[in-house]
């Protein structure tokens, strides 16, 4: 049986490089696999994928429905991904950020090591 603990961890500063990594995976797990069902759609007739508002069709489409997701997802990302850091950025002057994590526990029994307690690598 797996026990997962939750503990808070409070931040003065979150790096910026973290919310990118986040925001871009979330964007790219959820928007890829409707580009390439476009691309596919397109592949058998269907008018998904568009560029200047020409339909793309065939094999052409099965490259250009992920490749448009690559880019608008790309460029989506930074700007949602900065407006973030900015946010947290002005939340951080007034108050730190705290966030909640779950851990996996230690087996009963066993005494396992403080992630996040004052002597963690972290």
């Amino acid at each position: 049986m797996d026990r997962k603990l939750e503990q808070t961890i409070i931040a003065r500063k979150v790096r910026a490089g973290t919310i990118y990594k986040l925001i871009m995976t979330g964007l790219a797990v959820s928007t890829l696999p409707l580009g390439v069902l476009a691309g596919v759609a397109g592949a058998m007739g269907a008018d998904s994928v568009r560029i200047n508002g020409r339909a793309i069709h065939g094999a052409e489409a099965l490259l250009w429905g992920p490749l448009i997701t690559v880019v608008s997802m790309t460029l989506l990302g930074l700007v949602l991904a900065t407006a973030v850091c900015v946010g947290l950025w002005a939340v951080s002057l007034f108050r730190p950020i705290a966030v909640r994590v779950v851990v996996d526990a230690p087996p009963t029994g066993a005494e396992g090591p403080d992630l996040f307690g004052p002597d963690s690598p972290a």
